[in-house]
């Protein structure tokens, strides 16, 4: 495998992936890859600030959920279990058997989803303001997102995301606007947003997998995330393995890049080192 964009089917899903770091892939280059999984309404450019970090020292895949970015739009049941299949599909897919899965949101409900199911699939687990280990969520923020239909409410929408107001500016809200108004985005979303927060809450606990966890595991949170506000961590995963970042909304791996991609680098190195 080579560094680029490439598009790879799983399923009925097409899906959009880029390779970073495949240098440090194969023979002679013992590295675990990382996996990142984006939130709700994200994509692989979610990843943007951190994925150059970490792939110095190892091979990065990021990839579009389906109904996100530039995949297929067909969501399926869009629950996190759903997700999960297909994140397994695609480790198959590039035969890799296992991998250090970093999951953002959504993108973390999905991770632990894959931990429930298919535990073999994952060397190690970063997870960052997670889905599955409560059960608030800020509906405002999701069906502001949703039915934003202009950059300025979807600034309005992105601020709830965010600690600083000023990150998410009028060229990136048009952006994310361009991606909602894609053929059959919105609805994909809207069946996400229905699979797993219907009624207001989560629709998925997921603590047990993770107090389970077979292998070693890492909680990244932002200490005011408005979206996924932080529940008590306390026993969720070893002291040493937790950060939480200050003035630090829902969007950590935007907001405290460097910290991020080196909490991760640091944990992965740990990870691979442990017997």
């Amino acid at each position: 495998m080579r560094d680029g964009v490439t598009r790879v089917q799983v399923g009925a899903h097409e899906l959009c992936v880029k390779l970073s770091g495949m240098a440090h892939q194969g023979a002679g280059h013992p590295h675990r890859p990382l996996l990142l999984v984006h939130g709700f309404g994200g994509s692989l450019a979610s990843w943007q600030l951190v994925s150059p970090m970490l792939a110095r020292s190892r091979p990065v895949i990021a990839f579009d959920l389906p109904g996100h970015g530039d995949s297929s739009k067909n969501v399926g049941e869009g629950t996190l279990e759903a997700f999960a299949r297909v994140t397994a599909g695609l480790l198959d897919a590039l035969a890799i058997p296992c991998a250090h899965v970093v999951g953002h949101s959504l993108g973390g409900g999905v991770a632990l989803s894959l931990l429930a199911q298919k535990p073999e699939k994952l060397c190690a687990l970063s997870l960052l303001a997670p889905a599955g280990l409560s059960r608030s969520v800020n509906m405002a923020f999701i069906e502001g997102f949703l039915q934003a239909t202009t950059p300025e409410a979807l600034q309005v929408a992105m601020d709830m995301a965010v600690y600083g107001k000023a990150l998410v500016g009028r060229q990136a809200a048009q952006a994310l606007l361009a991606g909602l108004d894609r053929p059959g985005a919105r609805a994909a979303l809207q069946q996400v947003a229905q699979a797993c927060f219907g009624g207001g809450v989560q629709a998925a606990d997921l603590r047990a997998a993770l107090h389970a966890s077979p292998v070693a595991c890492q909680l990244i949170w932002g200490r005011e995330d408005a979206v996924l506000p932080l529940p008590t961590t306390q026993g969720l995963v070893p002291r040493p393995h937790e950060l939480l970042l200050e003035q630090t909304g829902h969007l950590p791996q935007l907001e405290r890049p460097a910290e991020v991609a080196q909490a991760v680098a640091a944990f992965a190195a740990q990870a691979q080192a442990a017997p």
